[in-house]
């Protein structure tokens, strides 16, 4: 019974560990048990957050950079389309 209350917990907290691992990063522990397992499984669950956090904060970074990229991207694209069907031709040859 005694070895069952402290194999419990490390079980749940491996299967956390695994599926945060393997990106399901809502993952969290319900903290119980002995006080070591309790810290373990609050630790756990404080290094959860900030990987979300992070991961949503390298979401955004890539989600603006590429905003960002678009315009001007967009700008040297139809320049050269354009100098491609011949408008250097309407510049007057300069």
């Amino acid at each position: 019974m005694f070895a069952r209350a402290l194999t419990t917990p490390l079980e749940r907290i491996e299967r956390a560990a695994t599926a945060l691992a393997h990106g399901d990063l809502s993952q969290r522990i319900v903290v119980s048990g002995p006080a070591e397992l309790a810290q373990l499984a609050g630790t756990f669950n404080g290094m959860a957050e900030r990987l979300a956090r992070v991961m949503e904060d390298q979401r955004a970074f890539v989600a603006n950079a590429a905003h960002e990229l678009r315009t001007p991207l967009t700008t040297i694209r139809l320049r050269a389309e354009a100098l491609s069907e011949g408008a250097k031709d309407d510049c007057g040859g300069r």
